[in-house]
């Protein structure tokens, strides 16, 4: 479980190592997650924590 606390050391570092100057580098999103379900192994896992996804390559945002 990532603890909220967590979230903006994470999100510094992601920034910093990912940033490249260019155009269209794109977003970080940090979303509440409560439950995942793994397609290959047909289970479900409650889960109450903060799932950081890497920037993605949108740019009109």
């Amino acid at each position: 479980m990532l603890l909220i606390t967590m979230v903006d050391s994470i999100t510094d570092v992601i920034m910093r190592e990912g940033r490249t100057g260019k155009i269209g580098e794109g977003l970080i999103w940090v979303l509440p997650i409560e439950s995942a379900r793994c397609i290959a192994m047909e289970a479900i896992s409650e889960i109450a924590s903060y799932v950081m996804l890497m920037p993605s390559r949108v740019s009109n945002f």
